[in-house]
């Protein structure tokens, strides 16, 4: 801070003022030492070369910065001063958005992800105009217009994403702004949405690459041929159970032994089998049968009877 007698010093005619005589600026009591931005604008500076007042365009918008105070502390005699009230009420409205002035008007034609810009402005020697643009998402960017004509000023603008463009023009002779306008714009949707209908000659070009063909008639859409398709199906499940079938016949097969020779005792027990049931089921048997069943028995057992002998003796038989 810096505090003692200090006659502000004009540095700058910015028009911010208007209507105070800057000539007659009272004295202050001290301020806080600054150092002024390198595009800003001093106004009023100390007799040590500090900015006192200055202002700077920020985006779309003009910042200022008083270096003193307004409560009386350093100000007592600027509070006095009678164009004290319109002093301060001038730097509150230098920053709010100015009123739009109808020297400047724009037209703008969107072509795809860009915008092409057409001003008409005041025709200045030296004249220049440029745009500040804030995005939806809220990014800057600035576009110098070029000269087309006689206050006629054109360029293009990337407008690449969809919402509301907040446009600022400005039209500067020698440096100085001389007229403004803020505008808005609006890029609702891609332009490819406002084609509406059948795009015939796409689906052509799109069947054609496939090798297919454009039906003008839906109902043959399941009338063209298909060509067939080859794949693969997994056959595990059914060798499984082709596996389980056959086990219990390997089985078989193994265990039981099948010789040519005995194929007509099987056939002739197979004929014989229906003949005994029959018999069972329709007359007793005769005292002949009787006895012949008795006699085949009493062969058996004394066939089991002999065997059973022989292996007995042949486990009692020392081995040589």
């Amino acid at each position: 801070m810096v505090e003692g007698t200090i006659t502000p010093r004009l540095a700058s005619l910015e028009e911010i003022l208007p209507g105070v005589p800057l000539d007659q600026f009272p004295a202050l009591r001290g301020y806080v030492a600054t150092t002024p931005k390198a595009a800003s604008d001093v106004i009023f500076k100390s007799p040590q070369g500090d900015p006192l007042l200055a202002t700077w365009e920020y985006g779309l918008g003009r910042v200022v910065a008083w270096t003193s105070d307004a409560e009386g502390r350093w100000t007592r005699d600027l509070l006095s001063w009678p164009p004290s009230s319109r002093f301060f009420g001038d730097l509150v409205q230098a920053t709010l958005p100015a009123a739009g002035d109808p020297a400047l008007q724009m037209e703008t034609l969107i072509r795809g992800d860009h915008t092409h810009l057409l001003v008409t402005a005041p025709t200045a020697p030296g004249a220049t105009v440029s745009v500040n643009a804030v995005a939806p998402d809220l990014a800057e960017s600035t576009v110098n217009l070029a000269a087309t004509g006689s206050g006629r000023f054109e360029g293009d603008l990337l407008t690449d994403q969809v919402g509301s463009y907040l446009l600022h023009v400005t039209q500067r002779v020698s440096g100085k702004p001389q007229h403004a306008n803020t505008t808005g714009l609006v890029v609702p949707y891609s332009p490819e949405y406002r084609d509406l209908g059948t795009d015939v000659a796409s689906l052509r070009a799109i069947a054609a690459a496939g090798g297919g063909t454009l039906l003008s008639d839906p109902s043959r859409a399941f009338r063209v041929p298909v060509p067939p398709v080859v794949a693969t199906q997994p056959v595990s499940e059914i060798l499984l159970a082709l596996a389980i079938l056959l086990f219990p016949i390997d089985v078989a097969v193994r265990r039981l032994i099948f010789r040519m020779e005995d194929l007509p005792a099987w056939r002739a027990a197979v004929q014989r089998a229906p003949a005994a049931v029959r018999r069972r089921g329709t007359a007793p048997a005769t005292p002949a049968q009787v006895e012949a069943e008795a006699t085949l028995a009493r062969l058996r057992e004394r066939v089991e009877g002999v065997r059973a002998q022989e292996a007995k003796a042949r486990s009692k038989k020392p081995p040589p």
